[in-house]
């Protein structure tokens, strides 16, 4: 694959609609798994790091960079939802300053 052609799939990719997070309850159990995908060692969060640090360290390879960048928008795409799901779980006592009650 070349890079004009990961660059159109990532953005199709972004055009593609997230599923809605409807029916979610409260569980504290679901949030500690879902806490760590989003902010654990191996998370969506380090994830966004990664590709964030790539993309600003290959500046000579503008056509790489510029998909390491795609690449890191998706991930943030998939950070918010996880974190939106979070909040739906009420996970934890605290989350961002937020006391759940």
């Amino acid at each position: 694959m070349n890079y004009q052609d990961l660059g159109f799939m990532l953005k199709e990719m972004g055009r593609i609609a997230y599923p809605e997070l409807l029916d979610v309850v409260p569980n504290e159990r679901f949030g500690r798994l879902v806490y760590e995908a989003y902010a654990g060692s191996k998370s969506e969060l380090t994830t966004i790091l990664s590709y964030v640090f790539q993309h600003l360290t290959n500046g000579n390879y503008e056509e790489v960079a510029t998909l390491l960048k795609m690449i890191a928008v998706q991930e943030m795409k998939h950070l918010d939802l996880l974190g939106e799901l979070l909040v739906k779980l009420r996970f934890g006592t605290v989350l961002y300053g937020y006391i759940w009650k």
